[in-house]
């Protein structure tokens, strides 16, 4: 521990949920705007449509797959 550390750190992962628009406008250029050795956008609950078309520095994104009478709804077509 006594080693200086080395931002970003390589095995930390940095994300954000993104339920709708809205809140993929506010808080995906806060996680692109952080250190970090990979970014990842967490879809769920996915409560609207997302466009992320023209988002760079994302490395992964965890799309909402919950089951139930809504399963799907916000889900994009492929």
């Amino acid at each position: 521990w006594s080693e200086p550390r080395v931002w970003p750190l390589p095995n930390v992962w940095l994300g954000v949920s993104t339920e709708n628009q809205k809140w993929a406008d506010v808080r995906i250029p806060i996680l692109l705007d952080t250190p970090a050795a990979v970014r990842f956008i967490s879809a769920e609950p996915l409560l609207g449509p997302i466009d992320l078309w023209n988002v760079n520095g994302i490395n992964a994104i965890e799309p909402d797959w919950i089951g139930g009478p809504t399963a799907g709804t916000g889900c994009p077509h492929p």
